[in-house]
C-alpha cells in the first residue's frame, strides 16, 4: 500500500478539527451520515450508500461437499475488495496487508458472532452443504481537495 504523506498544512487542519470536535466535512461528533440501501435488479446484490462512502456488497451461493470436519455445517467466504477510488492509498489488483487483515477480521466477526448460523446451511449431513460466498468492494466518490471548506482561522497566525 502506497503512504501518502500529510502536508503541514493537512496536519494542521485535521487536528484543530479533532480539537474542535468538528469533521472535516462539516458534521459535529455525533452527527451521522445519510444512509441509503438500494437493492440491486439481480438476488444477493445492493449497494449501501453513506454520505460520499459507496459499498457494493454481492452473496452467492451454490451445493457443495462439505468439509469431512464439520459434516453438518455449511461454509461461508468473505472477499473485501478496496478501490483506489476509495484512498490513493489502495492499489487496484493488488491485496495489501490492511486489506488482507480486514478480511480476516470481518470474517471472524462474523463467524464468532455466528449471527449466520452454519448448521441451518446443511442440506444433506455429510453429502452436501450450502457454500455462501460475499463479496464488499468500497469506494469513496470523493469531492475535489479545493472544495473542502477549510477554517479560515487556521491560517491566521
Amino acid at each position: 500500500m502506497r503512504e501518502t504523506p500529510l502536508s503541514n498544512c493537512e496536519r494542521q487542519l485535521i487536528l484543530q478539527a479533532i480539537a474542535d470536535r468538528q469533521r472535516l466535512d462539516g458534521r459535529q461528533t455525533y452527527d451521522y451520515r445519510n444512509i441509503k440501501i438500494t437493492f440491486g435488479t439481480e438476488y444477493g446484490c445492493c449497494i449501501v450508500e453513506l454520505g460520499k462512502t459507496r459499498v457494493l456488497a454481492q452473496v452467492s451461493c451454490e451445493l457443495a461437499t462439505p468439509k469431512p470436519s464439520r459434516p453438518t455445517e455449511g461454509t461461508i467466504f468473505f472477499n473485501l475488495e478496496l478501490s483506489p477510488m476509495a484512498s490513493p492509498a489502495f492499489e487496484p489488483g493488488r491485496q495489501s496487508e490492511l486489506l488482507v487483515k480486514l478480511n480476516r477480521l470481518l470474517e471472524r466477526c462474523l463467524r464468532n458472532s455466528k449471527c449466520i448460523d452454519t448448521e441451518s446451511l446443511c442440506v444433506v449431513a455429510g453429502a452436501k452443504v450450502i457454500e455462501l460466498a460475499t463479496l464488499h468492494r468500497s469506494t469513496y466518490l470523493a469531492k475535489q481537495r479545493e472544495e473542502i471548506p477549510i477554517p479560515r482561522q487556521l491560517f491566521d497566525n
